[in-house]
């Protein structure tokens, strides 16, 4: 079988960079998943494909822009193993994007590189305050109506990403892992924060709330832009998502959680 998952992202305005996807096939020779996360158990192979490379979606292994492996040379990496469901239309031109682990490796490096930088500045709140020098920063969004993807944000100097991964259209998991805030010396490794496990389709009888963003084309300019946080119960700030500080292991971070005009029941494992 093949486990599937979109990766999506969007820039904040004013940033002026594109949509960018792409695509990754995880086959699993002896189909062994971890019924909870859909995590596959047994030794897995890679395959990813960009949709700008012009790849048959119901066969990617049948055009060359799917790396070369021994499940594309038999064709048994297909979405068919998924139901033949595909996870969505994708755009039939648009800019490839990098995959989760190499773009959440530059989003470090680069935020890292800033904060040495910036800590060499007399001027540092005047930096994150002035529109000449906030404009340029192209930090990444994930809108969890449209993606499956990464999330990553730099508020202030602290620092947070999330990783949105949608696996063989069962579930999604959520990671959380937070930077400590650092005014002086390197930026320390990102500790784990926080796993959570969202069903998906629900299970019977249960419904998401209709503008929760889990759900397609949430709109987020509800409530006058005031939503409770479904994690820790403060208010949202902009773009649906709050940005309430907390306290963890000794250390201030921006949670960063995606927030639901009505929190759903049942549907987190934390």
């Amino acid at each position: 079988m093949c486990l599937c998952s979109v990766l999506h992202h969007h820039h904040v305005p004013p940033c002026p960079r594109p949509l960018a996807f792409v695509t990754h096939y995880l086959y699993c020779p002896e189909a062994t998943v971890n019924p909870l996360t859909s995590e596959a158990v047994a030794p897995c192979a890679n395959v990813m494909y960009t949709p700008d490379q012009g790849v048959n979606c119901d066969d990617p292994c049948s055009t060359g822009g799917c790396v070369v492996s021994p499940q594309c040379a038999t064709g048994t990496c297909r979405l068919q193993d998924l139901g033949g469901r595909a996870e969505r239309p994708l755009p039939a031109v648009i800019p490839a994007c990098p995959t989760a682990q190499v773009f959440g490796k530059q989003i470090k490096e680069a935020v890292i590189t800033r904060l040495r930088l910036l800590r060499q500045s007399a001027f540092l709140s005047q930096y994150f305050t002035s529109n000449k020098h906030s404009r340029p920063r192209c930090f990444f969004d994930l809108s969890p109506a449209s993606s499956h993807a990464t999330h990553a944000f730099l508020q202030a100097l602290t620092m947070c990403t999330r990783w949105k991964i949608w696996l063989a259209c069962d579930h999604f998991d959520i990671r959380n892992d937070c930077c400590k805030d650092m005014t002086g010396g390197d930026v320390e490794d990102c500790k784990h924060y926080r796993t959570q496990t969202v069903e998906f389709p629900p299970p019977a009888g249960f419904r998401l709330p209709q503008l929760c963003p889990l759900t397609p084309n949430c709109p987020y300019t509800t409530c006058g832009g005031e939503w409770n946080c479904c994690e820790c119960g403060k208010v949202m700030n902009t773009r649906g998502r709050c940005e309430c500080v907390m306290i963890h292991d000794g250390m201030e971070i921006v949670c960063g959680h995606f927030c639901c005009h009505a929190c759903p029941k049942g549907s987190y494992q934390l």
